[in-house]
């Protein structure tokens, strides 16, 4: 048998569940009330703005999935999981998004929220968490009124800095209304031309008309910031044009309105990169293509001019020096290397040849030398090779003009072998320093050495300085060791 105590106890207990079932009903129900298709839009803008992360079954304000970010929004949405499930009603996308804001989208084992204006938010996953992008650009399947949210069927609301005017449950686009003696114009986004002067005024009962009574006229324009099928269709003729090129979209952005002001500087209309009236030109057979660009000519290489002076290593050296030799100028074996004796050679052709005396060949120089018009050289001394050099001594050595003819000749034969010498040596330096690779092998070789010789002074430096601490630790060791004897003698 229970006991009086047992039941007041079980009763108590039923009373606190009754209490708490209450309390977690009304909240459910005001937070219904309070959950719109306009605050979920807001919500989930702000949860972009401000940089939330995607965290896999995430459920806390700025850290979400997917699922979590409309659910973060007063609990919404039903089943977490199976959102489009708790939906009382959905559609194909494939049909159109309806023009309603804070709609549900879904495609397999992912949800995303339809903030109007063609885009919408998602958490995406850990690489770009949070996104806000066109609602045609993602592979959305379905959309869905989310379970607990609460949508507009007549009038204003405010969404994103933009007035928009619901009617019959969606709010107007590509249209305009008269509402309160004041006609507004609705854009492909959906959003009012103009600040209403009554929020809470509703369309005339002849909505869509003038004052006069007459139908007031759709103004369809699409500027930057729309979205849509059209928008689409626009961008595919710009793209048919040569204007735009990237993929359509649906959202008529900051390409899409630069291509639209390039098709309308070529067809020569207003230019401010809104497609409105102008569109009947876009779409007409007369539109104008995209100008071709024209790749600049290429202007033609200035010859460059070639010169050659001392310490110069060419091929082409040997042909100037052969050509020096056959007019008497270049009494040596022919090389590449252009030395002293090249030089002496270029300068005296200059002079018979009333060039510039610049012992540099030049242009000038080089062209007569090539040409073969150049004066040959008559003089015999300046033309004597080494054999006729020889020659001069081919006469009695008894004879009173050798000493004369030996003291005349050396001077010359001595300077002809020491530019010799000097050319060759020259030429060997500067095929080694212009390698390039030995130069870098030598660099190397000695960066090696030296950064030997530093760790090893270094590590002499370091077991030195060791040595030293030990010994002196052995010192003072020794030392208390001979205190300690000293004290038990």
């Amino acid at each position: 048998m229970v006991s009086v105590k047992r039941l007041k106890r079980l009763i108590s207990v039923c009373i606190i569940l009754a209490i708490l079932a209450t309390s977690l009903v009304a909240t459910t129900i005001s937070a219904s009330a309070a959950s719109t298709g306009i605050g979920l839009s807001d919500w989930v803008m702000g949860a972009y703005n401000n940089g939330w992360s995607y965290v896999y079954g995430g459920t806390s304000p700025g850290a979400v999935d997917c699922s979590g970010l409309i659910a973060t929004y007063n609990g919404v949405g039903g089943t977490r999981t199976a959102m489009l499930n708790s939906s009382s009603e959905s559609g194909s996308v494939y049909n159109g998004i309806p023009n309603i804001h804070g709609l549900g989208l879904w495609q397999p084992g992912h949800v995303g929220v339809y903030v109007g204006s063609g885009m919408a938010v998602d958490a995406r996953n850990e690489y770009y968490g949070v996104c806000y992008d066109s609602a045609y650009s993602h592979s959305w399947v379905s959309w869905f009124k989310v379970y607990g949210v609460s949508y507009p069927d007549t009038g204003w609301e405010y969404f994103n800095g933009s007035y928009f005017y619901y009617e019959d449950g969606e709010y107007l686009s590509d249209t305009s209304r008269t509402i309160d003696g004041v006609t507004y114009y609705f854009g492909s986004g959906g959003a009012s031309d103009q600040k209403p002067a009554n929020m809470s005024s509703t369309a005339n009962s002849s909505s869509g008309s003038n004052s006069s009574g007459s139908s007031a006229p759709a103004k369809t324009i699409f500027k930057n910031g729309d979205s849509g099928q059209k928008v689409i269709e626009i961008q595919d003729r710009l793209k048919e044009l040569g204007f735009y090129v990237g993929d359509s979209t649906g959202y008529f952005g900051d390409v899409t309105e630069a291509a639209y002001i390039a098709f309308q500087k070529a067809a020569g209309i207003t230019v401010d990169g809104i497609a409105g009236d102008d569109m009947d030109v876009l779409f007409s057979d007369d539109a104008p293509y995209a100008p071709e660009e024209k790749a600049e000519e290429e202007k033609p290489a200035e010859p460059k001019v070639v010169t050659y002076t001392v310490g110069d290593v060419n091929d082409a050296i040997m042909a100037l020096q052969e050509n020096l030799k056959e007019l008497g100028y270049f009494n040596d074996d022919c090389t590449t290397y252009f030395g002293e004796l090249t030089k002496a050679a270029v300068l005296k052709f200059q002079q018979i040849n009333g060039l510039e005396e610049t012992g540099i060949a030049d242009e000038a120089t080089l062209a007569l030398l090539g040409s073969g018009e150049g004066l040959s050289n008559t003089d015999s001394a300046a033309t004597a090779t080494p054999d006729e050099a020889a020659d001069l001594f081919n006469f009695d050595f008894s004879s009173p003009l050798f000493s004369e003819t030996v003291a005349a000749s050396q001077p010359r034969l001595s300077k002809s072998l020491l530019s010799r010498t000097n050319d060759i040596a020259a030429e060997a330096i500067s095929k080694v320093v212009g390698d390039d690779a030995f130069s870098a092998r030598v660099a190397s070789v000695v960066a090696f050495i030296i950064w030997a010789i530093i760790v090893l002074a270094i590590m002499a430096a370091v077991v030195f300085f060791v040595y030293k601490r030990e010994q002196a630790k052995l010192a003072a060791r020794k030392i208390r060791l001979r205190s300690s004897y000293s004290r038990f003698r």
